[in-house]
């Protein structure tokens, strides 16, 4: 669900709720099936199953976040992006502090993830913010495993991305969009193209 208003007022973009509570009960699915390996005789089976209670238990306590989340997950206005997709948002991105939007597709098939990497003109002051511990966290994360300070996922928003995209150069005409190809798999089944495919934008 998206709700429009005219130029010069908010964007507001909603969470795919229901998706989001399939997903839910998806995760607490496995994470009962590692409640119930964790209590076999076997040392493996039961090791293994602990690492799903583990895992999969706290997935679904995210996605309870964030399905129960009240509000829009992403808000586009004149001031600029107000993201809130992830579970410790990071707040409103000015139009000035953006260099350019770049398209990502992560994956291929059912299991893809389409995003928008926002590219910042300061990203040290970006980090320099006051934010949360857990907001730093997860940024120490990013840095070491090498994602963007900044992005919005797709699958966090009910509306397709390519309405973000419209909206975003609705309000900045002049702010560049690249479109990036995508990430190439790490195995390739016999006889598959090894060029890569164009996103499904």
């Amino acid at each position: 669900m998206t709700d429009r208003p005219h130029r010069g007022g908010t964007t507001r973009f909603y969470p795919p709720r229901f998706k989001l509570l399939i997903y839910t009960l998806v995760s607490a699915l496995f994470a009962f099936v590692g409640f119930v390996a964790s209590r076999a005789d076997y040392t493996l089976l039961s090791w293994l199953g602990w690492c799903f209670l583990v895992g999969f238990g706290l997935g679904t306590l995210v996605m309870i976040a964030r399905t129960l989340r009240p509000g829009s997950t992403l808000e586009i206005s004149e001031a600029g992006i107000l993201e809130r997709t992830t579970l410790f948002p990071v707040g409103l991105i000015s139009w000035d502090e953006i260099v350019v939007i770049k398209k990502r597709e992560i994956g291929q098939g059912m299991g893809s993830e389409r995003l928008l990497e926002v590219v910042l003109t300061d990203p040290v002051g970006f980090r320099s913010r006051p934010r949360s511990l857990a907001r730093r966290v997860v940024d120490l994360y990013r840095r070491l495993v090498k994602q963007p300070d900044v992005y919005i996922a797709g699958s966090m928003i009910s509306a397709p991305i390519q309405a973000v995209i419209d909206e975003i150069k609705r309000r900045r005409p002049g702010l560049p969009v690249a479109e990036l190809p995508p990430r190439p798999r790490v195995f390739r089944r016999p006889g598959s193209d090894p060029q890569f495919r164009p996103p499904r934008w």
